[in-house]
C-alpha cells in the first residue's frame, strides 16, 4: 500500500528554475517585477509521474504547467506579490530535470504542511488513490 512515507519525490530546485523563468520573462517582456515560483514543486516519477507541491496539489499530465507570479519591491521594506500567476510555463519531464534536487519521501517533502488541515489531508488521499490506480 502507498503512503506518503513511501512515495519517494525528487525536489525541484525552486530558486535555480525561478531565475531562469525570470531572466526568460525579462528578455521577452522587460518589467520591474521579478518573477518567481511561489511554491515548493517535487517530481514524483514511481508509480506514475506527477508534479506536486508541498500541499499535495499537482499535475498528473505532461506538459505540466509551472506558474510564476511577479514581486516587486515598493521600497521602505513593503513588497507587492501577485495574487494569481501571471505566466506559466509548460515542462515535461526532461525538462525538468536539470532543476531536481533531493530524493525523499512524500511526507519528508511535505514538511510541516503535512496533514496540516482537511483540504491537504484530501488532496493527500486522491494522490494516493491516483498513484495506486
Amino acid at each position: 500500500m502507498l503512503t506518503a512515507e513511501t512515495i519517494k519525490v525528487h525536489t525541484i530546485d525552486k530558486e535555480k528554475l525561478s531565475q531562469v523563468l525570470n531572466a526568460r520573462i525579462q528578455k521577452e517582456h522587460p518589467s520591474d517585477k521579478v518573477y518567481k515560483m511561489r511554491f515548493n514543486l517535487a517530481v514524483i516519477t514511481e508509480p506514475k509521474i506527477g508534479l506536486i507541491t508541498d500541499e499535495c496539489v499537482g499535475w498528473d499530465k505532461q506538459p505540466f504547467d509551472i506558474p510564476v507570479h511577479g514581486e516587486k519591491d515598493l521600497g521602505e521594506g513593503r513588497m507587492s506579490i501577485d495574487v494569481f500567476p501571471e505566466y506559466e510555463f509548460p515542462f515535461y519531464l526532461g525538462d525538468i530535470e536539470p532543476f531536481i534536487g533531493k530524493t525523499m519521501t512524500l511526507k519528508e517533502f511535505m514538511g510541516e504542511r503535512y496533514r496540516y488541515n482537511g483540504r491537504i489531508r484530501t488532496n493527500e488521499q486522491l494522490w494516493l488513490q491516483f498513484l495506486s490506480k
